[in-house]
């Protein structure tokens, strides 16, 4: 038969082209037949077309190392000459590929991060999304009230011929070393000198110099613009800015540009872009290319703004990042560069433009140094000692006026009041300074007796005068501060820039008063936590003080942050916006949650007051909601909060202390939390601090232990989650499961699905010692289906093996051809869950219990939306996937486009005698570190009801034999025929002693497990001495009553648990599964040395018997 051969399409449309696929819109017309069968717009690119190079990206330029210029001590970053532009097309049909973009970003953060749960508080607060948010990259730029409009700007300078955007020749030359040109490409190919094109660049630089800038002024704005427009090429190799600096900088703006402006990037989000030029500029800054203290502490500065997610490896990055800068800053003696005015000394114009630099730079330091241990409850790293032995402790107008006039994104007027809320902002941080080191000390807070409590009660009282002294400063000094110190709209309210960058600051000061007030509780109830708190006056007066406090705190950041989002501001704060509600918003939830209800004679005034927090909950939601798509602390926040509530008996607690006795009863002002219960909010408020602190939820050692036996003494039970042994204890792995079932906190529906990969495969390369008549063992496949109850996300726990496992990678088909004598796979598990009804792009990640190919499966058959989860170790040793690296178990194009989030253990946490990983942060998925039989081995533990569990041990062992039976779950005389999978026609009940028999020990045959993992150096287990540490914590887990035990391979779970679709695994409890699956096993063992029937009989290919178990070809 003739071969017919297609002609290459001469054009197509920009949906073919992003997929690769042939497009035939020049023979068909629009739409191209493929977006009319995938229902798309079809949109085809018009104008003349340009030659593209191979690789290079539409949506961004690329600045590669000129590998030429050996001769020279600099290494240059040219622009390639025939870079192409973006299709000329309208707003709503731009479609840019960008995979340079998501190139192997690492562990990014997913953009569908939970928010705060609105059911639970009821928010109705109006959305305040800003119509920027809507604007597409074509769009006009809105910039605040007092912004220059930057594409009237831009006019300006094409009319001189002056391109406002740095180019190519713009970027600074950096010294070559002996592995700078080995660092270049390498750095090259992981996108680090890919930077957006026109129109995108110019807005994140513009919304860096808005958003950024004004507090963190590190630069001068003036000689940052006016680069671009000298002519001088001798002038570019000391003074432009460099790649580091400019991903460092968009790094930092792309939180305040608009989401469809990251997605026209290719980016599914703005924490991805977010991520991806973190990666970017973290490797720029790690590639030790780069020598010049200065542009070292300007890129760790901006780095300080990355905050780790949930899942992330990386623990208090921002603090690590700010020590860095701070040693540049300290090595170019910034610490010791003082502030001299103008007309004062005999320093030369290049020296003054120096120093400015360095203070600048210093400055920058300080104010990141007080504002993280102010947000996320660390000590500082520059002391007040520090300070006051150097004359850096003020910083003048006249070091930041120079760039007034030389702005391209604000006005001078606006530019001029922006300096003078800067040198409020200086005047906090020196306030602050005091505060944090009594709040925040460098050693672990304890209080040793009386005199250090009176001490540190002193202590108090002189930074709350110290805050006074500021506001009243502050107030007198800027006619800005006093117009915005009262909350609400005030006639001669600033512009809009202005008053939100006032607002931020009025917002430090509230934390702070809160954050005092948060210590003042911790230090009376410590300090007196063997007397009864209520039992004096002066106990309550202070608790009534603080309360007072707080609430006014509270109060006052929630209406600002209300005026910000009726105003449309609130999306353009920054990161540590976050913290600072984070207390106002839990003292609300708690507040809320703990109300007595159902009261018949509410008062007018108390029926004011509870609609008043009402409202302002939803305020503090609506904000939360407004970060949510910008920043994990969000996530950080909700966990923490929805931990505290989940994990506290909290019911009738405001009634707890109202029942005393008459002669120690005092009258409460109010009726809330703080003033009814203080040792619970004061639980809530470490939650939340110890959580953003430590980058990890609190455990039991991390509270003050007085605190402790005040919170038993008063009746708040809280129980606590986790043990914290290293080796497990059998008594410790119950009480666990016990303690995380009192939780009652959410629940997974779980599905298990038969993935059609049948196996028979020899004994002796799993198990041992070898038991005649079972040298080979009968292996269905099964991956499970999870559904989180509270948010919808569902997760895949393993994928089964791929239908045409002969298409694996050569060495891995080369494998199974040889070691496998049995294989049969019917259908690819993409396939099973469609036929299902499952909508594939519905599922949010995939957890890969390991590498092996029966569990891997195909994840290219998937939506590139489904991130794969993994364990220690895989990225490093499998990725980026066969053939570039010749030990992968699957093609390159599994992980093409694909997150893949690999999980790092908290040492802390321990869930059943497993290091663990509360996935959703609410107790109903924890993944688990059970390492033994393949590099990064995961199971994970699925709360199905309130006090049920099941544990998915993917491939922990292989036989149920394995793990049973034990001294704790002891083989019976006897069992029904059901418990053993007997056929109807057997007796009702069989004697065990027939399956006991061929135990390798028979003296204990009824108390010690069949098998142990396989320790011969061929077996399928990388470390059978884990192995056997893990399969033993198995054994005191399976004991437990309420959890259900699952390998992937038992047969046992045949004819007993419902397929998916059919039914789900939540009532296994009830239904009483688990005493069917206990003992099934045993049908599985030889009866007088003679094998039971083998599930597959060979190799099959397509249906197709090709091999039979012996080896034999057909």
């Amino acid at each position: 038969m003739k071969r017919i051969y297609r002609r290459r399409a001469t054009r197509a449309c920009l949906s073919c082209r992003g997929r690769k696929v042939r497009c035939d819109v020049t023979r068909t017309s629009m739409p191209c037949s493929n977006c009319r069968f995938n229902l798309t717009e079809c949109v085809v690119p018009t104008g003349p077309r340009q030659p593209r190079l191979a690789g290079e990206d539409l949506s961004f330029k690329h600045y590669s190392p000129d590998l030429g210029q050996g001769t020279d001590s600099y290494l240059s970053f040219q622009l390639l000459s025939n870079a192409v532009e973006s299709p000329d097309l309208p707003p709503d049909c731009i479609q840019v590929q960008a995979t340079s973009a998501t190139r192997d970003c690492g562990s990014t953060v997913p953009d569908t991060a939970s928010p705060i749960d609105s059911h639970s508080v009821h928010s109705n607060y109006p959305s305040t999304q800003s119509s920027d948010d809507q604007a597409h990259i074509g769009s006009d730029f809105q910039p605040p009230a007092g912004a220059i409009d930057i594409d009237q700007a831009q006019s300006t300078h094409e009319s001189t011929g002056t391109p406002l955007v740095l180019t190519g020749d713009c970027w600074d030359r950096v010294e070559i070393d002996h592995n700078a040109v080995h660092d270049a490409v390498s750095l090259g190919s992981e996108g680090c000198f890919d930077i957006p094109v026109e129109p995108v660049m110019r807005r994140f630089i513009s919304h860096y110099f808005l958003y950024v800038h004004p507090l963190l002024p590190m630069l001068d704005e003036g000689d940052f613009w006016d680069l671009q427009s000298d002519s001088n090429p001798a002038n570019y190799r000391n003074n432009c800015p460099d790649i580091l600096l400019i991903q460092a900088m968009l790094f930092a703006a792309c939180q305040f540009v608009s989401e469809e402006e990251v997605k026209a990037l290719g980016f599914r989000g703005l924490r991805q872009a977010k991520a991806c030029f973190y990666k970017r500029a973290k490797l720029l800054y790690s590639s030790q290319m780069h020598t010049d203290h200065i542009l070292m502490a300007q890129a760790a500065l901006l780095l300080t703004y990355w905050s780790s997610s949930l899942n992330s490896s990386e623990k208090q990055p921002n603090s690590i990042w700010l020590g860095r800068a701070i040693s540049h800053a300290k090595a170019l003696g910034a610490d010791k560069c003082a502030d001299v005015p103008k007309g004062v000394g005999q320093a030369s114009s290049q020296q003054r433009l120096h120093d400015n630099r360095l203070r600048r730079i210093w400055w920058c330091c300080i104010i990141r140094d007080r504002i993280i241990s102010l947000c996320v409850r660390r000590h500082l790293q520059i002391s007040r000692d520090h300070l006051d032995n150097h004359a850096t402790t003020t910083i003048s107008y006249d070091t930041l006026s120079g760039e007034n006039d030389r702005s391209h994104v604000y006005d001078v007027d606006t530019k001029s009041s922006l300096i003078t809320l800067m040198l409020t902002m200086t005047d906090l941080c020196l306030c602050l300074s005091d505060i944090l080191t009594v709040v925040h000390p460098a050693k672990d807070f304890t209080v040793s007796d009386a005199r250090d409590s009176t001490r540190r009660i002193l202590q108090i009282y002189e930074c709350k005068k110290g805050l006074e002294n500021w506001c009243a400063k502050a107030v007198a000094s800027s006619s800005i501060m006093a117009i915005t110190e009262h909350d609400g709209r005030q006639v001669d309210m600033p512009k809009s820039s202005v008053l939100m960058f006032a607002n931020m600051i009025w917002i430090y000061y509230h934390s702070a008063r809160v954050t005092l007030c948060n210590f003042e509780l911790l230090l009376g109830m410590t300090t007196h936590s063997l007397v009864s708190y209520e039992s004096t006056q002066l106990q309550v007066a202070t608790i009534e003080r603080v309360r007072i406090g707080l609430w006014d705190a509270a109060t006052h950041i929630t209406n600002r942050l209300e005026q910000l989002l009726d105003l449309g501001l609130a999306r353009y704060l920054p990161s540590s916006a976050v913290s600072c509600t984070a207390l106002p918003l839990a003292l609300h939830i708690l507040d809320a949650k703990l109300s007595p209800a159902g009261v018949l004679r509410e008062s007018k005034d108390e029926q004011s007051r509870r609609l008043k927090r009402q409202n302002q909950l939803n305020i503090l939601v609506s904000a939360m909601i407004e970060y949510q798509p910008r920043y994990e602390g969000v996530d950080w926040v909700t966990r923490a909060i929805r931990y505290f509530l989940e994990c506290t008996y909290c019911e009738s607690v405001m009634i707890h202390h109202n029942v005393t006795n008459d002669e120690h009863q005092v009258k409460k002002p109010s009726m809330d939390v703080i003033s009814q219960n203080p040792a619970h909010f004061l639980r809530l408020a470490l939650t939340l601090d110890l959580s953003l602190s430590q980058d990890r939820l609190p455990v039991e050692r991390d509270f003050p232990g007085k605190l402790q036996a005040l919170i038993s003494k008063t009746g708040c039970f809280i129980p606590f989650l986790f043990s914290q042994d290293s080796d497990h204890d059998d008594n410790m792995i119950v009480e666990d499961i016990a303690t995380v079932a009192k939780q009652q906190g959410a629940t997974c529906t779980l599905s298990i699905i038969d993935t059609t990969c049948y196996l028979t495969v020899p004994a002796d390369t799993l198990v041992e010692p070898t038991i005649p008549g079972h040298e080979l063992m009968n292996f269905p496949t099964f991956s499970f289906l999870i559904n989180h109850d509270t948010t919808g996300k569902q997760l895949l726990f393993d994928l089964g093996c791929r239908k045409d496992f002969w298409n694996l990678p050569d060495p891995i088909a080369k494998t199974i051809d040889k070691r496998v004598p049995g294989i049969k796979v019917d259908n690819n598990l993409a396939d099973i869950l469609r036929e299902g009804g499952l909508d594939l792009s519905k599922i949010d990640a995939a957890i890969v219990s390991h590498h092996h190919y029966d569990h891997l499966g195909d994840p290219s058959t998937f939506p590139e939306t489904m991130d794969l989860i993994v364990g220690p170790g895989f990225s490093q040793h499998f990725l980026p996937g066969y053939p570039a690296n010749h030990n992968s178990p699957v093609h390159e194009s599994a992980f093409k486009n694909r997150e893949v989030r690999e999980i790092d253990f908290d040492q802390h946490l321990r869930v059943a005698g497993y290091q663990a990983m509360d996935y959703f942060g609410d107790g109903s998925l924890f993944l688990l570190n059970t390492p033994g039989h393949a590099i990064g081995h995961l199971s994970s533990l699925v709360r199905t009801t309130g006090d049920t569990f099941v544990f998915l041990g993917g491939d922990i062992c292989h036989f149920g034999g394995a793990f049973r039976p034990t001294e704790k779950t002891q083989m019976p005389r006897e069992l029904t025929r059901d418990e053993v999978g007997l056929p109807s026609s057997a007796p009702e009940v069989v004697s065990c002693q027939q399956y006991l028999l061929c135990h390798p020990n028979p003296a204990e045959a009824s108390s010690t497990p069949y098998y142990q993992p396989c320790s011969h150096a061929d077996s399928w287990y990388v470390d059978p001495s884990e192995a056997h540490k893990s399969v033993s914590t198995l054994m005191s887990l399976d004991a437990i009553d309420k959890v259900l035990v699952l390998i992937a391979h038992d047969p046992s779970i045949v004819g007993v648990l419902p397929m998916f679709p059919a039914a789900t695994l939540n009532g296994w409890y009830e239904l009483g599964w688990r005493r069917l699956l206990r003992w099934r096993f045993l049908d599985q063992l030889p009866i007088d040395g003679q094998p039971r029937p083998y599930l597959v009989d060979g190799t099959y290919v397509d249906g197709r018997r090709v091999k039979t178990l012996d080896g034999t070809k057909i």
